[in-house]
């Protein structure tokens, strides 16, 4: 069972690295550590996982993007016609990215769930394609050197020390999962402290 296991991986792997980097928007970059963890178990190539996974959160990006300027960008004029509080919101939003402008698509994305759906919002506002790429591209390597390598590392050693050659992917997949709660448990958080 676990050589078919292994063997799904090493046949589509690289594909579902793809798609999951490309709709990973959590903010916790599960499948570039997932993807990482794998490759400390001898199942992927790093450095293959490292690129695909760029390349898919570039696609990921540039889909968000794309919705914002073609859908989000005509449904935010309609409302701003009809709803004075949109109006003033949409010129609070104006002002910030014309403030933080590439830095928020660099960093948001290390900010769990809303993070990633800056590109939404900056598809929206019609920001340019060109320096929106850049920055994407920029935040993306941040993200997958940051995490990718330090994960195919040290979970190497893990792997060997536990000698299991997935407890590396175990141990992210709980990560991930713990991000995950922690950042749902702060947003109910901040919202009962509100009431």
């Amino acid at each position: 069972m676990t050589d078919l296991f292994f063997q799904l991986l090493e046949t589509y792997g690289y594909a579902a690295v793809f798609i999951f980097a490309a709709l990973d928007h959590t903010g916790t970059p599960g499948a570039v550590m997932i993807a990482a963890g794998l490759a400390a178990s001898g199942v992927m190539n790093i450095w293959v996982v490292l690129v695909v996974c760029l390349i898919g959160g570039l696609m990921g990006d540039w889909l968000l993007y794309a919705i914002g300027r073609w859908a989000g960008a005509p449904v935010l004029h309609w409302l701003v016609e009809r709803k004075p509080a949109v109006a003033a919101a949409k010129i609070k939003v104006a002002h910030w990215i014309d403030t933080y402008g590439g830095s928020v698509v660099i960093w948001a994305r290390f900010v769990a769930i809303v993070g990633r759906y800056a590109s939404l919002v900056y598809g929206m506002f019609q920001y340019s394609m060109s320096k929106f790429t850049v920055y994407s591209l920029v935040g993306g390597s941040i993200m997958v050197v940051a995490f990718g390598l330090p994960t195919y590392y040290i979970g190497g050693k893990l792997n060997d020390v536990f000698e299991n050659p997935l407890f590396t992917l175990y141990l992210t997949l709980a990560v991930v999962v713990l991000q995950l709660g922690i950042s749902i448990g702060m947003y109910y958080y901040k919202h009962l402290v509100k009431e």
